[in-house]
């Protein structure tokens, strides 16, 4: 009738993703207008553009794709949809033209990292891209190219014998109802569908099967950084997923070391087209080879395998688009299957068969491929054929309730008829559903010509008659796993359970199984077909075979990460046994896990057992009633549930005993708890969870959980409960201090207290920290009260507190405490009794309490630590504080006791370690918020901006007055306590004094003035430093060979941070070979420069600089001892400060003068210079001449270039290596300097004479100093010594000559010139003038010489006066003490044994 035709096209509307949501109104008018068209049988229906949708009312349809066997459309099928929107001709742009197949298709672009950077990528960096994405594979793209053009053909006709009636609805006729819903359905299809037609993702389909695959594809987006697919992961792991833009990465998750974090490596990147899975595999469960992280925001399309089987059993033709695929997977397939013999022994009715009489069964076996639409068996059907499914998935359909479940691998067919036992005919028809399936084929008539040759075997098989049992996935799986080495002798209850959740998982060739040093599931696999390696960081070590397993140590728990890799090395059929079903196996049968222990023992396999932190100590009793009641649960990864879908309590404590929990905090901070750490153990105490709990995700997560209600039940039946709440308190402690940053169970909470940052020794404090007991506070609850008597100290970790003061002074605001805080520390000491304020929790706190009692133990177990507190212990009680601080302020001497008791609220006390600064200089401070101070005991020092000492602080002393006052907005000065003792303090809050000078606004101004006359005696006192900067510290600096070059801001920066240290008469500065890394400049005063021996070598006054080797990093030792001869102010200029003044954007310049200096100074060490430029054949290895070479000042003179005797020191010396200069007196050319000529040249000379020298080209010279050269050639006997001592005579005699002969004449010229102005002879003419002849060669040459001037003499020796080193040396000193000049000496870097050696060795070097 019209109204059953009408409903008919409803109904069939109702169905396709076209017309989904669109309402019933819309439906219902297309219906009315659709026309009827009747087709005669066998007639063939020409789908295309032209025709509309049509809706099969009666009879069917027959359709078949390629070569494929037809299938029969019934009543409601709707076709030809792309035609009705007109997509044929649109889709004729993807059409195939010419030889190109699946192999060749454009499928987008895949970029392997080996082609992107040139790194060697492995074989199974390869293999995980080729397996992850065949169809982009480099193998399949030099494939077999198959020879189409065109459409794969497609034939659709009306049934041969009714034909069929139509509702034909043509475009308009939707156009004119379609609703906005509708048209977002059609344009998602028709954007499914070009992307599919785009991408050949069934490569030369016809457009109606690829509209058919349209309909069950899914959009999807994916932001950068998301996981498009997860390596390992067997969640949806069929689905074929097609990038449509944007690109992703390919990572393989890598296990370094043991106990690393995976470490993701990118072996490559997919762009628009690529296809990741394989449509060949579909519903063969196999993991994704690697992960798919999106590089950039992705969308792609996702075809799930439920889908395409649905499009492949209605055009099952379709596998001719993979053709090449299907027949390289049935290659693979062909190798990697397990033999037929090995096959039969699994199955129940062959397990107790003769192996030989396997073998002869297995050659008879016949091994088919059939491909999707292919029927297996036909219903009714009498064949009595054994089969055995060995890949892929088959259909099970009955005529009459059709359509009834998927079979997959071991499923058995007609063992019953193969068997003869009762049975009429085959129930149901079995169709390929899969793309192709392997079936092991067992003809009836060929095995019973076999068994007559194997009568032993025919009583076996006829118990089958007898029991009439066949095989079962279940009965199979039992069997093999009871044969299992780890499970022999185990219950057959307990492998029933087991075996009730194995899983057949298959994995490529050369595709990742386990992966060692990872953390996964836990699961154990027994190997159907195929062939693995086993490799242990990098190298095989085994082979494994069908019917061998792998991962026991895992699934039992002996080890949490993985001991080694597996990979596949041919395609590997596996059956899962989940470590899950196996730990709910072991909860349900307890016997057998005694078994297993033993097991681990008979294995050498130690076996860490991991319990809860916190119950670690508790009693056996409490532990077995723990297990007991709160049972072990593996979770479902990625979701709060077990792997059975139960929902699992949110508000309870869990433990982690395997793999990890994922959970976002309260901040958005990303959290990961692992193995052997628990959280929420505040539950079991009846607090909340913490935040983030709902977002927990686990990942290959095995844990207890332990609700409150079952913590009470087991608690109430022990007797130390209060233990173990405890325990979780201190457990709750534990993580506290980790959230504060400390290590767990660390002593850095004591840290917190000055009381134990005085250079404690760690075991002592270890030892305080084993006694530490956590105390837990509600918010509101008082944690004691003022004048509350008490033994303990407390450190707050966690939450906030208020401290009340008495708890009834209503004014001040009440002072807020937070983590870190310490209160109570005089109670452990006997200092107090009583706590001085009321502390009241203001949220939920967390404290870790000291007892004086255990304090006091620690002590006496560490006698050494004792000596530390001695001072403290022994203090009296504190006196009355409002008494103290009028009587030893200033600021309150004049102050009403009203004032002060207020400034006294909420006041505590405060201990800091020696050297620990109390305040700083510069502090901000401000009225309300800044402390100040009273020292108890202890001793302290007030500093300057730079250091400098301004007063020594005792106990009764105020400390911070106009600071905290709010006088001053910063802390005018440092106070620091001493180095050797721990000082205690009571803290005065601010904001007690800020409601005291609210109080009382008369007595803030008096102590304003007082603050006002302190701080311009402050004022006089940084006066006074920039004078002494000014005229001694910079004066001094700007002498130095270090900062020549430096501008002089940069020397002022320097100069400012520096400190004068003064060192009375005889006080040693430095040693010979201490280790040294700043340079030292004597300011004022006098002393010794001594060797290693003892021996005196010089003296340093005024301006002295030693130590620049050290600075510059050359020689980081003193090799000289000093000592001074009356009290001496000295500064130490660190390396460290030079180094950061230099890194300033603006000493660019400086530093390049300081680098370059100690290029050159290294330089010259290398190479021994100056003395290798001496005719003295010495060698520059030689350590005497390194040691020399060391400190000579290297100088380079421009042409003009002129150093005058005021710059000169009488211990020194020059030598020029380059260039010529010219040797003064006034005006008056004397000698010519060169290498040459004259290469030596002593200072003291030029101070004698008081001579300059003049660089008559540019020239190259060294400038020593002649304690450097006695320091590196102390004891020492080497020969060119010896030579360098006569040159040094000679030179000094001829110089001294040459100056004394030039003096001589210019006095006798000025007497000349006197007598010829003021003086006439009596024969009326003037005297006539000396005149002096020159040389041609020379500058000058006297034909007369003055006596040779002797050595000064011999130094008496006497015990109390040492011997001067080296004589010719002191015939450089001047006879006139009135032109000596300041000593100046570099430091000569050398080790302590320097002045000893007796040659170059080894151990200088």
């Amino acid at each position: 009738s019209l109204e059953e035709q009408h409903d008919l096209v409803v109904q069939a509307l109702a169905e396709p993703r076209l017309f989904a949501g669109c309402g019933e109104a819309m439906i219902d008018n297309i219906a009315q207008e659709a026309t009827l068209q009747y087709v005669p049988p066998s007639q063939d229906l020409q789908l295309s553009d032209e025709i509309p949708m049509l809706i099969v009312l009666q009879g069917a349809v027959s359709v078949s794709v390629g070569n494929s066997h037809e299938v029969s459309l019934g009543v409601r099928s709707v076709v030809n949809v792309a035609g009705m929107l007109g997509l044929y001709e649109a889709a004729e742009q993807f059409k195939p033209r010419g030889a190109r197949g699946f192999d060749e298709a454009s499928r987008g672009t895949v970029i392997w990292k080996e082609d992107e950077e040139g790194m060697e990528m492995s074989h199974l960096d390869i293999a995980c891209l080729t397996n992850l994405c065949p169809h982009l594979s480099l193998q399949h793209a030099a494939g077999s190219v198959g020879q189409r053009s065109g459409w794969v053909s497609m034939n659709v006709k009306a049934d041969k014998t009714s034909g069929a009636t139509f509702a034909a609805v043509p475009f308009d006729v939707v156009k004119r109802y379609m609703t906005p819903l509708f048209e977002r359905n059609m344009q998602r299809l028709i954007d499914n569908y070009f992307h599919i037609m785009r991408h050949s993702v069934l490569p030369g389909a016809p457009p109606e099967v690829a509209w058919a695959a349209a309909n069950v594809a899914e959009s999807l987006d994916f932001k950068a950084g998301q996981i498009l697919v997860e390596a390992d992961s067997l969640e949806d792991p069929d689905s074929l997923i097609v990038i449509e833009s944007g690109t992703a990465d390919v990572e393989r998750r890598l296990y370094p070391t043991a106990g690393a974090d995976a470490e993701p490596k990118v072996l490559g990147h997919l762009g628009p087209g690529a296809i990741i899975g394989d449509i060949c595999f579909l519903n063969a469960q196999v993991p994704r080879a690697a992960t798919v992280r999106a590089r950039s925001n992705v969308k792609a399309l996702k075809l799930p395998p439920g889908g395409l089987l649905e499009v492949l059993r209605t055009f099952p033709g379709t596998t001719a688009c993979f053709g090449a695929r299907l027949r390289d997977t049935t290659a693979l397939l062909q190798e990697s299957l397990a033999r037929p013999a090995d096959m039969l022994s699994k199955l129940h009715f062959f397990a107790e068969c003769d192996r030989g009489f396997l073998r002869a069964v297995g050659s008879i076996c016949e091994r088919r491929v059939c491909l999707c639409g292919e029927v297996i068996k036909e219903e009714s059907s009498t064949d009595d054929t054994l089969r055995v499914m060995e890949f892929g998935q088959v259909r099970v359909e009955k005529k009459d309730a059709g359509f009834s479940a998927l079979t997959g691998v071991d499923t058995v067919l007609g063992e019953r008829r193969f068997f003869g036992l009762p049975v009429t005919r085959a129930s149901a028809s079995f169709t390929v559903a899969t793309p192709l399936t392997m079936i092991l084929v067992i003809r009836k008539q060929s095995f019973i010509s076999l068994l007559d040759n194997y009568p032993n075997e025919q009583k076996h098989l006829r118990q089958l008659h007898e029991f009439q049992t066949t095989d079962s996935g279940n009965a199979k799986r039992e069997h093999l796993s009871a044969h299992l080495p780890i499970l022999e002798n185990c219950s057959s209850e307990f492998i029933a359970a087991i075996t009730g959740s194995i899983r057949t998982v298959t994995f490529k060739p050369k595709q990742t199984i386990l992966e060692q040093n990872a953390v996964d599931a836990g699961s154990m696999y027994i190997l159907k077909g195929g062939q693995a390696n086993i490799s242990v960081n990098g190298q095989v070590v085994k082979q494994v075979f069908s019917g061998e397993s792998f991962g026991e140590l895992a699934i039992l728990g002996f080890v949490t990460r993985r001991s080694a890799s597996v990979w596949a090395t041919r395609l590997c059929h596996c059956l899962e046994i989940l470590r899950a079903a196996f730990v709910e196996a072991l909860a349900e049968h307890p016997e057998e896990q005694e078994r297993f222990e033993e097991l681990s023992k008979q294995h050498g396999v130690h076996v860490k057992s991991t319990k809860w932190p916190m119950f670690e100590h508790a009693p056996s009793t409490f532990l077995s009633l723990l297990n007991l009641y709160a049972r072990r649960q593996v979770l479902a990864n990625g979701e709060w549930i077990s792997t059975s879908s139960e929902p699992l309590p949110v508000d309870a404590a869990v433990m982690v005993f395997r793999g990890e929990i994922h959970m976002t905090t309260e901040s958005g901070e990303k959290k990961v708890i692992t193995e052997g750490q628990c959280f929420n153990e505040q539950v079991l105490l009846g607090l909340p969870v913490k935040p983030g709990t709902e977002t927990m995700k686990p990942f290959n997560c095995e844990a207890q959980i332990l609700t409150q209600d079952i913590f009470k039940k087991i608690v109430i039946e022990c007797a130390n409960h209060e233990q173990l709440e405890q325990a979780i308190k201190n457990e709750m402690a534990v993580k506290a201090e980790e959230e504060l940053g400390f290590s767990r169970g660390g002593w850095n909470v004591l840290k917190f207290s000055g009381l134990f940052r005085a250079g404690s020794s760690e075991n002592f404090l270890l030892s305080l920290r084993s006694k530490l007991d956590a105390c837990l506070y509600q918010p509101g609850e008082i944690m004691f009260e003022q004048k509350q008597p008490g033994f303990h100290m407390f450190f707050l970790i966690q939450g906030t507190a208020v401290n009340e003061g008495d708890g009834q002074m209503k004014g001040p605001k009440p002072q807020i405490l937070s983590p870190g805080e310490v209160f109570g520390e005089a109670l452990i000491l006997g200092s107090d009794n009583s706590y001085c304020n009321t502390l009241r929790a203001q949220s939920a706190c967390m404290t870790q309490a000291l007892s004086r009692v255990a304090f006091s133990e620690a002590l006496e177990e560490f006698p050494e630590e004792k000596a530390k507190y001695d001072h403290l212990l022994k203090a009296s009680p504190k006196l009355d504080l409002p008494s103290l601080l009028k009587r030893q302020s200033k600021a309150f001497n004049d102050a009403s006791i009203e004032f002060i008791n207020i400034v006294c609220h909420l006041a505590d006390d405060i201990f800091f370690a020696p050297g620990e600064e109390i305040m700083t200089h510069g502090q901000a401070s401000k009225l309300g918020e800044t402390c100040m101070y009273v020292l108890l005991s202890g001793s302290a020092n007030v500093q300057a901006e730079f250091g400098d000492e301004l007063a020594k602080l005792k106990s009764g002393d105020v400390i911070g007055e106009g600071g905290a006052l709010g006088i001053s907005d910063f802390r005018a000065a440092t106070v620091k306590v001493f180095t050797d003792d721990i000082a205690h303090c009571v803290r005065l809050h601010g904001l007690s004094i800020e409601y005291a000078t609210q109080v009382f606004p008369d007595e803030f101004e008096a102590m304003t003035r007082i603050y006002d006359q302190r701080t311009h005696a402050n004022l006089d006192a940084e006066r006074s430093r920039k004078l002494w900067l000014q005229d001694s510290v910079i004066p001094a600096l700007l002498q130095c060979r270090i900062f020549k070059g430096f501008p002089l801001n940069i020397v002022h920066d320097i100069a400012e941070q520096l400190l004068q240290t003064t060192y009375e008469k005889g006080q040693t500065i430095c040693q010979v070979g201490q280790s040294a890394d700043s340079m030292i400049v004597l300011l004022q005063g006098k002393a010794e420069l001594r060797s290693h021996e003892g021996d005196l070598v010089g003296h340093l006054t005024d301006g002295a600089v030693i130590g620049e080797t050290a600075v510059l990093g050359v020689y980081p030792w003193r090799t000289a001892g000093i000592r001074t001869v009356r009290k001496s102010h000295v500064v130490f200029v660190p390396a460290s400060l030079i180094f950061k003044i230099l890194e300033a954007p603006g000493a660019r310049s400086a530093r390049e003068a300081f680098l370059q200096l100690e290029a050159s100074r290294r330089q010259q060490v290398e190479q021994g210079w100056p003395l290798t430029c001496l005719p003295l054949q010495v060698n520059p290895q030689d350590i005497c001449v390194r040691a020399i070479a060391l400190h000579a000042d290297h100088f380079n003179f421009a042409t003009g270039d002129m150093w005058s005797s005021s710059q000169c020191r009488e211990h020194h010396f020059w030598i020029f290596v380059k260039g010529k200069a010219i040797l003064t007196i006034g005006h008056r050319e004397i000698l010519l300097l060169s290498p040459e000529s004259s290469q030596l040249l002593p200072e003291a000379s030029l101070v004698e004479y008081e001579a300059s020298f003049t660089a008559r080209t540019t020239c190259k010279a060294y400038r020593l100093n002649v304690s450097d050269v006695l320091l590196a050639t102390n004891n020492s006997r080497l020969k060119w010594f010896k030579d360098f001592e006569q040159q040094i005579k000679d030179s000094s005699e001829r110089i001294r000559q040459k100056l004394q002969g030039a003096k001589m004449i210019g006095r006798m010229q000025k007497q000349n010139r006197s007598l010829s102005k003021g003086s006439i002879s009596s024969t009326g003419s003037y005297t006539s003038q000396m005149k002096i002849a020159y040389a041609p060669d020379q500058i000058y040459e006297s034909h007369w010489l003055w006596p040779s001037k002797t050595s000064s003499p011999v130094v008496n020796h006497t015990a109390s006066q040492p011997k001067l080193l080296s004589a010719p040396f002191q015939s450089w000193k001047t006879p006139s003490s009135q032109n000596r000049r300041r000593a100046n000496t570099s430091d000569v870097q050398t080790k302590s044994e320097m002045p000893r050696r007796q040659g170059p060795t080894k151990a200088w070097e």
